[in-house]
């Protein structure tokens, strides 16, 4: 018990100082809030370096015209191998990882289909396991062999979420606020350059997440999400630190446990099985996994196939 003892310690620092950033936060847009000018209107608040402005509790964002259905721009997901990009991994070049997340995601995508659902809950023990390059990737991997299915990938991690620092884009609202009732689902709709990929990012951490995760506003938005996507992926908090993935397991059809190879100890695993249905339990992704010796022939062959195709074709 000593690792997992010395794992809930670091989460509960991490916590705290999260909990201090967002403080700071507040304080700064309660600093920074619109003043009456002298012919009775309001300016624009700034928004904070790192963070949009948001209207206060109670305010809400305009609807999105057309329900959602607007063919408007599409936010372009870099193929660099730049910041998080091991989230994108799918789209950065050839590499043994791209086709491991594209195998995991033929797996996932003949789970839900055996068990009749279409929505799968990414989660790990402790933070730091990646969850969500597992997420993320999993996404991006059904998006690209949808053919005509719509794919959706929604951040549940209201207090540290990464989906929108590994992917990018600029939506209208994030999600957070359709579970705080400041916006429509469609506000928080991000449309990507993967057409079959729509992505619901978190843009404000959450000060009290454990409440917005608990009210029924939670239920209908991921109702209102099974009903539009043909799969949807959640990128979920660890589930040992805080208490947001039993809150959310109810309304989502499946489950996957992240665990990271040589970090993940058989305590914190054990722990969490504990903590979840097993019945929602279609598998397990091992992180940073070492590169067999066939995954690197096939690479090799791979190549040597694209190179001899090039000069048939001429």
């Amino acid at each position: 018990m000593g690792d997992f003892a010395d794992a809930l310690r670091r989460t509960e620092l991490e916590r705290r100082e999260h909990e201090e950033k967002l403080e700071e936060f507040e304080r700064q847009r309660a600093g920074a809030a619109p003043q009456e000018g002298t012919d009775g209107a309001r300016a624009a608040a700034p928004a904070s370096a790192g963070l949009s402005a948001f209207p206060r509790s109670g305010a809400v964002i305009e609807r999105a015209s057309g329900g959602g259905k607007e063919e408007g721009s599409r936010s372009e997901i870099l193929r660099v191998k730049h910041g998080f990009w091991q989230a994108r991994a799918v789209l950065v070049g050839q590499s043994a990882a791209a086709e491991r997340f594209r195998h995991f995601a033929l797996r996932v995508q003949h789970e839900l289909e055996r068990i009749g659902t279409g929505s799968v809950l990414v989660t790990s023990a402790v933070s730091g396991e990646g969850k969500t390059i597992a997420a993320c990737n999993l996404a991006l991997a059904l998006a690209t062999m949808a053919g005509e299915r719509r794919i959706a990938l929604v951040d549940l991690d209201l207090r540290r979420p990464a989906v929108r620092r590994a992917l990018g884009g600029s939506p209208r609202a994030g999600f957070e606020a359709v579970l705080s009732n400041r916006a429509p689902l469609d506000a928080a709709r991000m449309r990507t350059d993967q057409p079959s990929l729509d992505v619901f990012p978190v843009v404000e951490p959450a000060l009290h997440p454990h409440e917005l995760l608990g009210s029924p506003l939670l239920a209908s938005a991921l109702r209102e999400l099974t009903s539009r996507y043909d799969t949807v992926v959640y990128d979920a908090p660890p589930v040992l630190p805080v208490p947001d993935v039993p809150l959310v397991m109810p309304y989502v059809g499946a489950c996957v446990l992240v665990v990271r190879a040589g970090e993940t100890h058989r305590s914190a695993f054990r722990d969490m099985l504990a903590l979840l249905p097993r019945e929602k339990l279609i598998g397990t992704f091992l992180n940073e996994a070492a590169q067999p010796r066939h995954a690197r022939q096939y690479l090799v062959y791979d190549d040597r196939t694209v190179r001899t195709d090039e000069r048939n074709s001429n």
